[in-house]
């Protein structure tokens, strides 16, 4: 999904493209973008952009499409995603393991 710098994968072309057509129309539309990472993991939902987490984060619940506490964070072009998505991977209390291979 995210692809090599070489050959990006479709969420960074979804990305550009987003980025490109907001920029385009900026004149007519004012678009403000944000993010939020989201873990789930045996049945928690955990917030992957919460810096303060060094442990697992507060438990948050799904209302009606909606995550209420989840960090969101407003972004101005691609590269400002891909530092997010890193940040994600790199959460201290992120859930990570293995399946048995039978």
């Amino acid at each position: 999904m995210e692809g090599t710098a070489e050959n990006r994968g479709v969420n960074y072309r979804t990305l550009e493209e987003l980025f490109r057509v907001s920029k385009r129309k900026s004149d007519t539309m004012r678009y403000e973008l944000s993010v939020s990472i989201l873990e789930i993991y045996n049945e928690e939902i955990r917030d992957l952009l919460d810096n303060k987490a060094k442990q697992p984060a507060n438990k948050l619940k799904v209302e009606e499409l909606e995550v209420p506490g989840l960090t969101e964070v407003r972004v101005l072009e691609t590269g400002d995603v891909w530092k997010l998505l890193e940040s994600g991977r790199e959460y201290v209390a992120r859930s990570v393991g293995s399946t048995a291979n039978v």
